[in-house]
């Protein structure tokens, strides 16, 4: 009898030690999920920076700019330019959610505040650049910069 027991405490103890490591596996791929990162022209960008979203017509991209102003120097005259960056998020992370879009609507903002949530503050939002961007059936992105850095908003 205390044989069979110990066998059963053996067999339950194994199983509790299996289960943690799934566990602690799965909260290990999780947060790799939540700082998921993508390369854009030499940006190491956040995909939680990104909001991309299927409207009617197009599929819209919201950039939050914030977290990088200082490489992309937005509060300088020598401020790095957007397009390049916008073409990286499209060519990357839009098109591999939404293959078959072809009409695509960016807006570069920043969120310079948050509230306790990490949620960020529209009361706060700066708009920095607006591009429209048409694809065509072989991927080519066609870039257009309809609003910001000296274009009216």
């Amino acid at each position: 009898m205390n044989l069979r027991l110990n066998l059963i405490l053996a067999a339950v103890f194994c199983c509790s030690l299996t289960v943690l490591a799934r566990t602690a596996d799965a909260a290990e791929e999780s947060s790799k999920a939540l700082t998921a990162t993508v390369k854009a022209a030499g940006l190491v960008v956040k995909l939680s920076d990104l909001s991309i979203s299927l409207k009617g017509d197009h599929v819209h991209l919201l950039f939050d700019a914030f977290p990088y102003r200082g490489q992309l120097q937005t509060d300088t005259a020598q401020a790095r330019p957007l397009s390049p960056v916008v073409e990286s998020l499209i060519a990357g992370p839009l098109l591999s959610r939404f293959p078959s879009a072809g009409l695509v609507k960016v807006d570069v903002v920043e969120f310079s505040q948050r509230d306790d949530y990490g949620a960020p503050r529209w009361d706060s939002i700066r708009r920095l650049a607006k591009f429209e961007a048409s694809i065509s059936k072989a991927g080519m992105v066609s870039l257009t910069q309809v609003a910001g850095a000296g274009l009216p908003h």
